[in-house]
């Protein structure tokens, strides 16, 4: 989602995709992270919220290359890693 998106718009996302986290992307680069947990602590959460208003830290980052089990070692003690490729979102 972008952090100008309306906190709905990632909550349905979320919904319709059953995941429970996205990247948050400002012009395409990835600058936060929001997750259920990060959305259910705030206080007054109004779904008209811009999404960069109510994000957590991004997610951590990892070359296409990555060892799968150096991924599933993160994936571990993170909800979620993003692999970035050139600076862009690539998963």
């Amino acid at each position: 989602v972008s952090v100008n998106d309306p906190l709905k718009v990632a909550v349905r996302v979320m919904r319709e995709n059953g995941i429970s986290q996205l990247p948050v992307l400002d012009n395409g680069v990835v600058v936060g992270g929001l997750t259920e947990d990060c959305i259910l602590e705030r206080e007054a959460l109004v779904l008209s919220d811009r999404c960069g208003d109510v994000m957590c830290a991004s997610f951590p980052t990892v070359p296409p290359h990555l060892p799968l089990s150096s991924f599933i070692s993160l994936l571990e003690v993170v909800p979620a890693v993003l692999v970035i490729e050139k600076k862009e979102l690539k998963g």
